[in-house]
């Protein structure tokens, strides 16, 4: 969806944020935003991503978590390359985002 057309400001990204289900997101200020706002968020990152993230490893609590926000779900780039990500969102999607929540 473009919602450039409405949009001026961050306040009026909040509020499209808020009429949103989720929002899929490389690591943008948009993300943060989301976050922030507790809208359900996939963050897509490189395999070298930046620190806010955690330099987590499979297994590790804060590897597909947001230490920050609670409704940001990360999907990082694996040895298997973007296609795994890809695969990743889907079935995140398919989910619903989190399992027992």
């Amino acid at each position: 969806m473009d919602a450039s057309v409405w949009i001026g400001d961050w306040s009026e990204t909040a509020q499209v944020l808020l009429q949103l289900d989720a929002v899929i997101s490389v690591d943008t200020g948009l993300a943060h935003l989301a976050g922030l706002m507790g809208v359900p968020t996939i963050v897509i990152l490189p395999k070298a991503s930046d620190w806010r993230w955690l330099r987590a490893d499979p297994g590790d609590e804060w590897f597909d978590r947001s230490f920050w926000y609670r409704s940001v779900v990360l999907v990082r780039r694996g040895d298997g390359g973007w296609e795994e990500a890809r695969e990743m969102i889907r079935q995140r999607m398919e989910g619903r985002f989190w399992e027992g929540e």
